[in-house]
């Protein structure tokens, strides 16, 4: 496979943001769903 073209691999914090992003709004979602009692 040919990952020379992958966008990603550019930029050295590209996957840590993803990941850190994803840890955040889960994090949300869980204040947001005790706050409505759904969880």
């Amino acid at each position: 496979m040919n990952f020379k073209y992958m966008p990603e691999l550019k930029w050295v914090w590209s996957y840590p943001v993803v990941l850190l992003r994803m840890l955040i709004m889960g994090i949300i979602m869980v204040f947001y769903f005790r706050r409505k009692k759904w969880m």
